[in-house]
Order: structure tokens, then C-alpha cells, then sequence
């Protein structure tokens, strides 16, 4: 047996929930499809290691080859320019050209006429160049004059 005021209400509760979704629908918009966007690959990146300089220990006007190895580390090939520093001032450079993940020895030709320690640096590498006047070797045995 069904009460006629309960059946009311019901109805009435039923048709205000209804009204409520009804409303909400239509502020909803529909969810917009998904947008893929390309990753443009990363650009390329010279990167150094392994800066070497032979001989390492050299007289005044001695040359020595200075040497790095250079890697582009981006994802697209490129050219750039390799340059040498001696004590903080540019001193030589090469134009080089790596495709995507190539790595290429770079030496440069180096006669001091500067007595003394010297900072050699490439990219983020560094190395330390010792230039004498006397080879060190031959001044064992000589004593004091």
C-alpha cells in the first residue's frame, strides 16, 4: 500500500534531481579531444674531455700538439667553432662539423715562448702546460754554480 504524500514527495525528489543534472549537463562543455604535440629534437651540443698536450713538459719555443676530443651530445648536427685558450686569452680556433652524437679528436699546434706554467683550455677542459728555459732532465747533476 502506497501512501499518496510519500508518493508526492518521491516524484517531486525525483524530478528536482533530474532538473539538477539537467542544469549541470548543459554548463559542462564536452571534453576537448587530446593534443599531441612533436618534441623538436635538442639542438646540438659540443661538449670536451680528455685535453692532452704531448709533450706535456716542454722547453721555451719546443712544440707541443694540444689536443681534445669534442662530442656534439644534441640530437641534431651541427658546426661550431673549437677554440683554444692560453692563459685566458683565445689563442687558436677550427671550425668543426659533428652529425648527431659524433665525437672528433681536435689538436692544435703550440710553441710557448713563455717561461713557465701555463693554463690551456678548451671548452670546459683544462690542462697545464709547463714551459722551461733548461730541460729540467739535464740539470740533475750539475750542482750549484
Amino acid at each position: 500500500m502506497s501512501h499518496p504524500r510519500i508518493a508526492r514527495i518521491v516524484s517531486f525528489l525525483i524530478s528536482g534531481v533530474l532538473t539538477v543534472l539537467a542544469a549541470c549537463a548543459s554548463v559542462l562543455e564536452p571534453e576537448a579531444p587530446a593534443q599531441v604535440t612533436a618534441v623538436p629534437p635538442l639542438p646540438a651540443a659540443f661538449k670536451t674531455s680528455n685535453l692532452t698536450a704531448d709533450p706535456a713538459m716542454v722547453l721555451l719555443g719546443q712544440l707541443t700538439m694540444i689536443g681534445v676530443i669534442v662530442t656534439n651530445t644534441g640530437a641534431q648536427a651541427d658546426n661550431g667553432t673549437v677554440t683554444m685558450y692560453f692563459d685566458g686569452r683565445p689563442l687558436k680556433s677550427q671550425n668543426i662539423t659533428l652529425a648527431a652524437g659524433e665525437s672528433h679528436n681536435v689538436t692544435f699546434p703550440l710553441s710557448s715562448s713563455q717561461n713557465g706554467t701555463h693554463l690551456i683550455q678548451i671548452g670546459e677542459s683544462t690542462f697545464t702546460l709547463m714551459v722551461h728555459v733548461v730541460d729540467p732532465n739535464m740539470m740533475g747533476d750539475m750542482g750549484p754554480m
